[in-house]
């Protein structure tokens, strides 16, 4: 059916998402000392914590906006747009030539992202009960954990260790996770516009004003956190 498709789908996109994450993490030292070669560590330690900062905090930006943007536009449209962006930003990770590209690059692929999990949230709880939207949200969790579990590994695999190459071109080869997740997710977006419907969010009976004051609060208040 329909909705068993599109559950399996957005679980897909919420693996890979989670997978370009995991598998370039543990090698982010080695992708960073590529661009600032025999720089003091102190400053290699900085770049690697900054490289990987810069997409968790596109993340923190853009999700709100891309959960705005997945109401009045369309799931679809915010899904396969932040997907899409997701991707290019991997590659565009991959290819970086110098350091301020792979820092817009991961500020790419995080603000891509940002729009995954937000989008598939919405367009589950539009179309299913109660508890079916539990057990669904709860499949999309453990997609995304599986993502961030496996990620590392397959990103150390594909870097070369256990494919007996040489530590002498390791450099080269830890841009070939994000490669491998953009080849894997390139498919998986073009499904998206042929199993998500268009769908914006159904209309719901205003809540109590106290209520939407305090739901503004409680907002407020973990986007501090």
């Amino acid at each position: 059916s329909h909705r068993l498709r599109a559950v399996a789908l957005l679980m897909a996109v919420v693996l890979v998402v989670s997978l370009g994450y995991g598998a370039g993490t543990p090698l982010l030292p080695l992708y960073v000392k590529q661009f600032v070669g025999s720089a003091a560590p102190a400053a290699l330690a900085w770049h690697v914590g900054a490289v990987g900062g810069a997409y968790t905090f596109a993340l923190f930006v853009f999700a709100p906006l891309w959960g705005r943007a997945s109401d009045r536009r369309g799931r679809n449209i915010a899904l396969a747009g932040g997907f899409g962006i997701f991707l290019v930003g991997g590659v565009a990770s991959a290819l970086a030539p110098n350091l301020a590209a792979a820092y817009a690059a991961r500020v790419l692929a995080g603000a891509g992202a940002a729009a995954v999990m937000p989008a598939a949230q919405a367009y589950i709880a539009d179309f299913s009960a109660p508890v079916a939207r539990s057990r669904r949200f709860v499949l999309l969790g453990s997609a995304s954990f599986v993502g961030f579990l496996a990620g590392p590994m397959i990103g150390n695999w594909l870097a070369g260790p256990v494919m007996n190459v040489s530590a002498g071109i390791m450099p080269a080869m830890v841009n070939w996770p994000w490669l491998a997740v953009a080849a894997v997710g390139f498919p998986v977006l073009l499904l998206v516009p042929l199993w998500i419907k268009a769908q914006t969010t159904t209309a719901r009976p205003t809540p109590p004003k106290a209520t939407s004051v305090v739901r503004a609060r409680f907002v407020r208040a973990s986007m501090l956190l």
